[in-house]
This record gives C-alpha cells, structure tokens and sequence, in this order.
C-alpha cells in the first residue's frame, strides 16, 4: 500500500529557547518535482529537513533512489 503524503516532523531543538520548527507535509508529486531540479542534500535544505528525514519520505512513499547528478567541471 502506498500513501500520497507523508509528515516529517522536526525534531526538538537543544536550545529550548528557539521555536519549534513547523512539520512539513511531502507528496509524491512534490518529491518528484524536486527530484528533477535539485540534488537530494539541496532539496532537503529547501524543504528545510535533514537529509535522512528527505531520505526517509522517499521510502515510504515508494520512490527509488533520488537520480545521481554528476557536476560538470567548468570549461577551460
């Protein structure tokens, strides 16, 4: 069985004087948007979880394994 949507929850700041930060709800569709414009360590900055918790998502909506990028060198 497979959901549509997944809440990632963030964890408990050390520092109890930060606010929390809010939970963030993923699709499916999102996911895949993302998977086609960013590498899997920005997406998650932009989503504003961690990299395991992006990771995490990714596997109990079913998707693969997020597409390797190879960054080019520049020209000379």
């Amino acid at each position: 069985m497979s959901t549509n949507a997944v809440r990632v929850s963030c964890r408990r700041r050390a520092d109890a004087s930060l606010p929390p930060s809010p939970a963030v709800s993923l699709s499916r569709d999102r996911l895949l948007a993302l998977q086609k414009t960013h590498r899997q360590a920005d997406a998650a900055r932009v989503l504003g979880i961690s990299l395991t918790a992006i990771k995490n998502a990714c596997r109990k909506l079913g998707l693969g394994s997020w597409p390797y990028s190879r960054v080019s060198a520049p020209a000379e």
